[in-house]
């Protein structure tokens, strides 16, 4: 093992001292601190993130802290197994986000203060150390896909193909005959600077990881919002008419709201309701920058609100996104099959209590057709058990609907009857964060939609692209020629 360089803490010369005043950046500070407080089981990632909630940091801190929480267990065993263990000065938090963005991340340290310099005068003994590590716990590395929505309130999936075609991206064509697993495939192929089209949502781009979107002009004028597939779930499943109204239950950040907005065509009214105020300012921004102007947004507990006052008792659609664990978006690394999460049996129940009552609260507004309840949980206490309770609660009024029929991953059905109905989505067999969705439908709903047509329009568009290119070879296939616009 290399020696490791020592800086002296007591060194008094003035160059010394003048690096030890230097404090590191403070976006590495902010997600060191949610780190630390996230081990304490001070609050759930989204809590401890919006406390700490910097407009012009959020989304460095937001990429920061989930990309260190999915190599956690790989950068706990790192520093341990390096000089690093012997740095008692050195926060430990702080340096797994160091040493994620130095070799995750953007692949450079912003700074000369003491930890930035203390990782990177260890640099290669942490490279070699990194690539032991990983060879020795056998972990395949999964490394975030990029999920693009096109924002149709502002532009079009064709202008941001065009626009990615100018800046020389090349989209990866399949045809109608291709697999989910074969889409897998392609998906985990990706090279940077190439894209594919979702195999089940329109209006959503797939991207290979470390491509980033959040300096580009279509970001930031919110023309597309970067959001997991999973994510993309429970609206389109909400499946809301243009004029309707919805209630999206616990909305903040907003990103499931401007979807139901999207789908709705602005055309009808979207309740947008959260109890914490900071994240009501970033939902506002959010709809702001976006384009909606048929959401409102309410600073209220949505458990406190009478079914029968107005606007919320014309609610027709329901989204019940509550404050989960988090531990679908914790891990994205192969490690056997076992996923640990620092989830206690206490925090659990307090969790589920809260979800039940979120979820039978939506039951109770009487003009409700359609319920989605989504987290973003592996912990079946935060999902079957709690859209079991709601539905024997509310026995008789409402069934739970077989989503996504040709979904391979179902809820639990031991000890959950009819939880088969619910689709899980996988990190590793789907490359997305971990998801559960539930939708729930009033017994006596006339005209029903059917789900099981929800995602037709995909595989119409896939066909109808495939044939406009007749000749073309359907698994990874070469660009040709641009689209017209």
């Amino acid at each position: 093992m290399a020696d490791c360089v020592k800086v002296s803490g007591t060194n008094k010369n003035a160059d010394s001292k003048f690096i030890h005043s230097i404090k590191p950046p403070q976006t590495y500070k902010d997600a060191s601190k949610i780190l630390k407080q996230m081990s304490e089981k001070k609050g759930t990632f989204k809590t401890c993130l919006y406390n700490a909630r910097n407009n012009n940091r959020h989304k460095t801190v937001y990429s920061l802290v989930t990309g260190t929480m999915k190599y956690n267990s790989i950068l706990d065993e790192l520093i341990e197994s390096t000089c690093l263990s012997k740095e008692n000065r050195l926060d430990k938090e702080l340096a797994k986000v160091l040493i994620y963005e130095l070799f995750y991340g953007k692949k450079t340290l912003l700074g000369n203060s003491k930890p930035v310099l203390k990782i990177l005068e260890n640099k290669k003994e942490l490279e070699k150390g990194l690539k032991r590590v990983l060879k020795n716990k056998c972990v395949e590395d999964l490394s975030t896909t990029v999920y693009i929505r096109i924002n149709t309130l502002k532009t079009s999936m064709d202008d941001f193909v065009y626009y990615l075609e100018q800046q020389e991206y090349s989209e990866i064509y399949y045809g109608p005959e291709t697999t989910y697993e074969e889409y897998i495939k392609l998906v985990k192929s990706l090279e940077i600077g190439s894209f594919l089209r979702d195999f089940h949502m329109d209006h959503l781009l797939v991207f290979p990881p470390r491509t980033s979107f959040y300096d580009d002009t279509f970001f930031q004028q919110r023309k597309i919002i970067i959001q997991d597939k999973a994510s993309c779930f429970p609206a389109a499943l909400l499946n809301p008419t243009p004029g309707s109204t919805v209630i999206d239950a616990c909305a903040a950040p907003g990103m499931k709201t401007t979807h139901l907005a999207a789908l709705m065509e602005n055309n009808g009214q979207v309740l947008a309701v959260d109890k914490d105020e900071k994240r009501i300012k970033l939902l506002e921004n959010n709809l702001q920058l976006s384009n909606v102007t048929c959401a409102t947004c309410f600073c209220r507990d949505f458990t406190s609100i009478d079914p029968k006052e107005e606007p919320y008792c014309n609610a027709e659609y329901v989204l019940v996104d509550p404050s989960c664990s988090g531990s679908g978006m914790v891990n994205r690394l192969r490690e056997g099959s076992v996923r640990s999460t620092n989830n206690s049996a206490d925090r659990l129940r307090k969790l589920e209590w809260f979800q039940i009552k979120c979820l039978n609260h939506a039951m109770e507004f009487a003009n409700v057709k359609r319920i989605v309840y989504s987290t973003c949980s592996f912990s079946p206490e935060e999902n079957e058990a709690v859209v079991t309770r709601a539905l024997a609660e509310h026995k008789g009024e409402f069934r739970l609907v077989r989503a996504l029929p040709e979904w391979q991953r179902r809820g639990i059905t031991e000890g959950f009857k009819k939880m088969s109905r619910a689709i899980r989505t996988d990190p590793e067999a789907d490359m997305t964060g971990g998801f559960f969705v539930a939708v729930i439908e009033r017994k006596n709903t006339v005209n029903k939609i059917s789900l099981e047509n929800v995602f037709d329009f995909t595989k119409k568009e896939i066909t109808e692209k495939f044939d406009e290119r007749k000749g073309l070879q359907v698994i990874l296939a070469p660009k040709i020629g641009k689209n017209e616009k």
